[in-house]
């Protein structure tokens, strides 16, 4: 039973290090919501510096990039697009964006 609970333990803190390691992604989301894309672009540039994100964090960062850039009318959110449907083919994004 104990290496069990370890395991358990140790998913647990690989995963707060995770969610910590990722606190731009989570400070873009923020802002995002708030509707201040000027910040929110500089947190997910920054996110996306982080070392060793994951699948899931990189293709939301660049699914708000290019939500971001598109809501502004910049030409770069094609190329966000385009990065997010190459690593996931069949992404769909929200009918609300």
């Amino acid at each position: 039973m104990f290496p069990f609970r370890a395991a358990v333990v140790v998913c647990l803190l690989v995963s707060a290090q995770a969610l910590a390691a990722n606190a731009d992604l989570d400070r873009a989301e923020k802002f995002f919501e708030q509707l201040k894309y000027s910040e929110a672009e500089k947190a997910l540039v920054k996110a996306l510096a982080v070392p060793k994100n994951d699948r899931q964090t990189v293709l939301r960062i660049y699914e708000l990039r290019g939500i971001i850039d598109a809501t502004i009318g910049k030409k770069s959110a094609l190329e966000h697009f385009r990065k997010l449907v190459s690593i996931d083919p069949e992404r769909v994004l929200s009918r609300d964006y």
